[in-house]
């Protein structure tokens, strides 16, 4: 029980992190750069994964 009220909390205070992120007009720039470097650095983990296939 005392564990599922810790995982509300912090799904509750995750939420409200993102909130704040998304409130600031600025996280709309550095979001698709974000999304942009993780496709890039899935794209290169995958290379490396199949060349040492």
């Amino acid at each position: 029980m005392k564990r599922i009220f810790s995982m509300s909390k912090a799904l509750f205070m995750a939420r409200h992190w993102l909130n704040g992120l998304f409130n600031h007009e600025r996280w709309l720039l550095i979001l698709p750069g974000l999304f942009c470097l993780l496709l890039v650095i899935e794209l290169v983990v995958v290379l490396r994964y199949f060349q040492l296939i």
